[in-house]
């Protein structure tokens, strides 16, 4: 049957043909249907799956944080939430909650995330090719140093406000941004890029919300490779930072599913007012032929920006 055509309902998963995925009427959701492990030869349709909440291991005392309320698998999922709702949710929490991700998809695999009691240095501990290797040692704590040698390929940045939303080419998108205004970054790296900003009179600094697409010819590879290797490039972009500063990894988290990857970054800003440093996070959502990209950096102490972001992120949406 051809979903596209198809009223909602659960169908055969694209990606999985072992496991159904719920289809709204418009798009793919995120909830998904895995066979159950003992099936009789009399059930005709395998059982509606249990939600399952994550533990979630904090960076300040590595212990459970306490669960999100379960999602109800008696209704059919809303038709607002798409592929990238669980991404959204991790961008939004980990701008807003030091060290707290949660995720609300069922049938999810525990973040990888682990606490460090402090900073790791490059040269002391696992790092990752800017090729896009495989970054399993990467953990909460870990230091990351900028890079010299990263693409320059893209050339198509805007900053394009359309029917109230910030749409990339590539089919992400966000609503607008309180405070901010729509404002073409090109960071060479991140191709059909759509951006707002948020300046600061007088001082360093600027407050940034982007969604486009990474090339893998550009060398991005594995998702978490190609997160770090994200963070990497921005902080030594002069356009951001002029000291090419050290960052130390906050929360990483990987849908297991689907491959998706959350990483966050504390940036410290050293001479600039407040000195609270930025968070940075990076949401990598791997496709066939490219990755979906949502980076968002901004100040620590600037809470109305924080409480911004954290509201447009939650419209996340994806239409590829």
């Amino acid at each position: 049957m051809d979903p596209m055509a198809a009223p909602p309902g659960w169908y055969p998963d694209p990606q999985n043909p072992h496991r159904k995925r719920y289809w709204d009427g418009i798009r793919w959701t995120v909830h998904v249907q895995n066979p159950p492990t003992h099936q009789t030869a009399s059930s005709a349709t395998p059982p509606d799956p249990q939600p399952v909440q994550p533990q979630v291991r904090s960076e300040q005392s590595g212990y459970p944080q306490p669960q999100a309320r379960p999602v109800s698998a008696s209704f059919p999922p809303k038709k607002s939430r798409n592929v990238v709702l669980w991404m959204a949710t991790g961008m939004v929490i980990t701008l807003f909650i030091v060290g707290g991700l949660l995720f609300l998809l069922n049938n999810r695999s525990q973040p990888t995330s682990q606490p460090s009691p402090s900073a790791s240095q490059d040269g002391a501990s696992p790092t990752a090719s800017a090729s896009g290797s495989s970054d399993a040692g990467i953990k909460v704590g870990y230091a990351v140093r900028g890079e010299s040698n990263c693409p320059t390929t893209a050339n198509d940045a805007q900053g394009v406000l359309t029917d109230g939303r910030i749409t990339s080419p590539g089919g992400l998108s966000y609503p607008e941004i309180q405070g901010f205004s729509p404002s073409p970054i090109n960071y060479g790296f991140i191709h059909q890029s759509n951006t707002m900003t948020k300046t600061y009179s007088g001082q360093e600094g600027q407050a940034v919300v982007t969604v486009g697409t990474l090339k893998t010819e550009d060398g991005f590879g594995e998702a978490t490779s190609s997160a770090l290797r994200v963070v990497r490039c921005v902080i030594s972009n002069p356009k951001f930072y002029s000291n090419n500063p050290t960052a130390e990894v906050t929360q990483i988290t990987e849908n297991k599913d689907d491959g998706t990857v959350v990483l966050q970054v504390h940036i410290p800003t050293e001479g600039r007012t407040g000195n609270a440093g930025d968070r940075l996070a990076v949401a990598i959502y791997p496709e066939k032929s490219r990755k979906q990209v949502v980076l968002s950096l901004v100040p620590q102490d600037d809470s109305s920006a924080l409480e911004a972001v954290n509201t447009a992120l939650a419209g996340l949406s994806l239409n590829s």
